[in-house]
């Protein structure tokens, strides 16, 4: 029972979670704050230790960071927090070697973020549907169907965008652009 309970808690939890960061970003203007991406990958690192399975995991990142980047770093931080929270959660249980890829180029036009792992990856009947509201690909999804709407929203919010690769059972990769603010 308590095994039932800690499960109901994190799963309540993690709704107001979405919820919070769903209504934040419809009704919050963008923040234009420069954004170091290694500390912020660094802090959203260990918000997700807890995660079932987290030392299972080997994470590497490569983060390429020679200018300026700003933007709204809690939107930001929501769109990375999400994919890899995704990352974790999804990861294959036969896998000899699971493993997360950060990969992020920044430039004075804009930041390219790489998320790839070797996880169950997305069925292609899926893929157009996962940014929906609710959406959940199985029965077996933990998630109260809002990260991925999250996610999609926030980079919309920043005028960029996200795009997804896929391979059922291998991999998912997912891609966001977002603009650099340094300038406007």
């Amino acid at each position: 029972y308590l095994d039932m309970m800690v499960r109901s808690i994190r799963n309540m939890d993690g709704f107001i979670k979405d919820l919070t960061q769903f209504s934040r970003n419809s009704r919050m203007e963008i923040v234009k704050e420069a954004i170091h991406f290694d500390e912020l990958i660094d802090k959203i690192d260990t918000s997700l230790r807890y995660e079932d399975n987290s030392t299972s995991i080997r994470v590497e990142r490569t983060i390429n960071q020679n200018v300026q980047f700003y933007s709204d770093s809690n939107r930001v931080e929501t769109i990375i927090g999400n994919l890899l929270s995704n990352a974790y959660k999804y990861y294959r249980f036969d896998c000899n070697n699971p493993y997360i890829n950060i990969k992020i180029d920044v430039s004075d036009i804009k930041a390219v973020i790489v998320i790839q792992d070797n996880g169950v990856g997305i069925a292609e009947e899926y893929q157009g549907k996962i940014f929906e509201m609710f959406f959940r690909a199985s029965e077996k999804s933990q998630g109260s169907g809002l990260g991925l709407y999250i996610v999609k929203s926030a980079v919309e919010k920043l005028d960029g965008i996200i795009t997804l690769q896929s391979t059922f059972g291998t991999e998912a990769i997912f891609t966001v652009e977002i603009p650099n603010l340094l300038t406007r």
